[in-house]
């Protein structure tokens, strides 16, 4: 396995940091142009997919 090999956990909470900001932009919520807002965002949406993410595999565990 590559060191570059995305584990299934961190596909998934990319592809729901994803959701999160792209919801943000269609809602208006969220200037894509404005690059200081948006790398917040995405990294504030990491934080949250992360939780969500262990919490949804604890709470069917």
């Amino acid at each position: 396995m590559s060191d570059l090999a995305i584990t299934p956990r961190k596909q998934r909470i990319i592809e729901i940091a994803d959701e999160l900001v792209c919801g943000m932009v269609a809602n208006g919520a969220l200037d894509p142009e404005d690059e200081t807002a948006l790398e917040r965002a995405c990294r504030q949406a990491v934080q949250d997919a992360t939780v969500l993410y262990d919490s949804a595999i604890e709470y069917v565990s």
